[in-house]
């Protein structure tokens, strides 16, 4: 069950990623241009202009609006690549549905950045900035150059962050990897030396908009902890493993599996056929494991849509999305027919469903991926 909804969302993340997945490879190239590693501005930067559209896809007012309320995820169709899709946010107001802001990843109509492209896990949305403005990628010149990391914007521009680095030697053999986007608009990533007595792992991080990225953190080749990424309530680094295959706000509250979504405090939110949508309390990776024994710690089922528990399915992948203020949830679920699907939202009590209109004009269907303050 749990190796099946980790397809599920991993492949609903290729496909906001708008990009084929190829091959990985580690070979090194020439050494990025130096750049001198200094501590970044602890402020919010200003966002970049927005450049004129390269799609044929209008430019809506509202994706100069800032992004608030509940995020809607779907896609449209690429113009210029028939393989691929646009992505496009939404931020509604939940007692409405009415679009306040928007964001659509066009693509350019001669692809300037046709390289090599390595799709990545993004399962929490930890690929797309605060604001759904850029989006981390992963490429290479070649299949046999080192891969780059950085983030694009709405218009396919792309930030080299692996170019910022200089290496600690220049024919050092590295690779770049797990480029990730905290809450507070840092974009991270870390960057991996095999040396001839194991691997250094170096964590860095820049603010959107800066050209100065700081070094957070150095793994030698003789320590034993887990070389991980992971940004607990979205800002804290860790690099535990165990943390990294669920969301959490800490190492001793986390959630239990993969599509389960956590509050601010604490409680975790699924769905099963048993349960229907459920509540249960996050803890730390020891206590989580008794999930394996069919229960979850101090659950509580909130909330059986219909009679036949077989019919409880929660459309295409997409899962529940907690309110910032702990108070409601929103989900997309297909009616009792499985003929069509309505945004829904739910009191974290199980009371008060209703659904919200959305106007369902793109392709694949569409589900709510965060909500914003």
């Amino acid at each position: 069950m749990f190796r099946n909804a980790l397809a599920v969302t991993l492949a609903f993340s290729c496909v906001l990623a708008m990009s084929a997945c190829v091959p990985k490879t580690t070979a090194p190239e020439a050494a990025p241009s130096p750049a001198t590693t200094t501590t970044p501005t602890p402020t919010t930067p200003s966002a970049q202009p927005a450049s004129p559209s390269p799609s044929t896809v209008a430019r809506d007012p509202l994706e100069d609006k800032p992004m608030h309320g509940l995020i809607i995820g779907d896609s449209l169709v690429d113009p210029y690549h028939p393989r691929r899709t646009d992505a496009r946010f939404r931020a509604i107001d939940p007692t409405t549905g009415q679009v306040v802001a928007m964001r659509i990843f066009r693509s350019k109509p001669v692809d300037e950045n046709d390289d090599f492209i390595t799709g990545h896990d993004c399962a929490f949305n930890d690929c797309y900035s605060r604001d759904y403005s850029y989006h981390t990628r992963i490429w290479a010149k070649s299949l046999t150059s080192a891969e780059h990391v950085g983030y694009y914007d709405t218009d396919d521009n792309i930030t080299d962050v692996s170019a910022m680095v200089p290496l600690l030697d220049k024919d050092a053999e590295y690779y770049d990897t797990a480029p990730t986007f905290s809450a507070d608009n840092y974009f991270y990533f870390m960057r991996e030396y095999l040396e001839d007595d194991g691997t250094r792992s170096m964590y860095y991080r820049v603010a959107i908009g800066s050209s100065t990225p700081e070094l957070v953190l150095t793994i030698e080749p003789s320590d034993p902890r887990d070389r991980h990424l992971n940004l607990l309530a979205g800002t804290d680094l860790t690099t535990d493993i165990d943390t990294g295959w669920a969301q959490g706000n800490d190492v001793n509250h986390l959630c239990a599996t993969i599509n389960s979504s956590i509050s601010k405090d604490n409680k975790c939110f699924d769905l099963d056929d048993r349960l229907g949508i459920f509540s249960y309390t996050a803890t730390d990776a020891a206590t989580r494991i008794k999930v394996e024994q069919g229960y979850y710690y101090e659950e509580k089922s909130l909330y059986k849509p219909y009679d036949d528990p077989r019919k409880y399915r929660l459309f295409d992948g997409y899962r529940i999305i907690v309110s910032p203020d702990a108070q409601q949830l929103a989900f997309v679920m297909w009616d009792k027919t499985h003929t069509d699907y309505y945004l829904h939202i739910l009191n974290v009590d199980g009371t008060g469903d209703h659904t919200i209109p959305v106007v369902d004009d793109g392709i694949n269907g569409y589900g709510p991926v965060a909500w914003l303050d």
